[in-house]
């Protein structure tokens, strides 16, 4: 069983950041299953750097189109069983990602990751699910419908629930996998994803993937322990910028439960 990690990149200083640290951790272990996406004036691969270039300019309003067209690209040139699409500041366990992946799943629709929800409008009560385009889980025959996608019919709309919102008009019915919100609680746990980012300051995605490749690499049980209480100074010396006070932070904690309850209620209303 193969999977192909499809990281969207760019040349913002603060993503080339999380980029090289992905190089760093887990990914620098998993090269040849990692493939960083960036738009250029054509279509080329450069396999010493492990970078796809597709032919769209390198803006966020791209990410879309660099997507599909990368999907595109995955499904015509490389063997593979399962595809992520996500971004620089997701750490991922292999391992773990290939164990949940099993093969029963391979030769079916298959389309996960966190999942999340959205106001149609402002003020609107009635909310849409979709999956967090910090890890979207494809299998293969999904990923080849996801490529028909026709990009002009959804350029208003996120990239991650543009894609989200078609594969569920196709008859997908997405699912939930489980992932470490360590942007949110700033707890490290036992899963096989995390998010890494923190909206107030940037430079939490690379620090926090440091920490937890360490904590995970080293052997010894008291070095863990140690490196795992590093981790939680840091969250600590950092908190203000991440959270700003701990109302935040209990709005944060929140979130992540409330989260879990509205996507299991609209999940179950997709399935009626």
């Amino acid at each position: 069983m193969r999977c192909i990690y499809l990281i969207v990149a760019s040349d913002d200083p603060i993503h080339v950041q999380d980029e090289t640290t992905q190089r760093e951790t887990w990914a620098g272990k998993n090269l040849d299953q990692v493939i960083w996406l960036r738009g250029g004036e054509n279509t080329h691969f450069d396999d010493s750097k492990r970078t796809l270039y597709v032919g769209v300019p390198e803006k966020y309003e791209n990410i879309l189109a660099k997507s599909i067209l990368g999907i595109k690209w995955c499904i015509i040139n490389l063997d593979f069983d399962f595809l992520v699409r996500a971004n620089v500041s997701t750490y991922f366990v292999p391992k773990k990602v290939n164990a949940y992946l099993a093969e029963d799943k391979k030769d079916r629709d298959f389309f996960g990751g966190y999942l999340d929800f959205r106001k149609s409008t402002a003020g609107a009560k009635s909310e849409t699910l979709f999956v967090n385009g910090g890890a979207l889980f494809l299998s293969r025959v999904t990923a080849f419908k996801l490529a028909r996608m026709d990009v002009s019919e959804w350029q208003r709309s996120p990239d991650d629930f543009a894609m989200s919102q078609f594969l569920i008009q196709k008859g997908i019915k997405p699912t939930w996998i489980p992932r470490g919100n360590v942007a949110s609680t700033g707890i490290l746990n036992n899963k096989m994803y995390y998010r890494m980012k923190s909206s107030g300051n940037s430079n939490m995605a690379s620090i926090r993937m440091h920490f937890l490749d360490k904590i995970l690499v080293t052997p010894n049980v008291l070095k863990k322990v140690q490196l795992y209480f590093f981790f939680v100074l840091s969250e600590i010396k950092n908190f203000r910028m991440n959270h700003i006070n701990l109302y935040q932070y209990v709005l944060s904690l929140h979130s992540v439960v409330n989260s879990r309850i509205k996507s299991r209620k609209l999940l179950r209303a997709l399935h009626e």
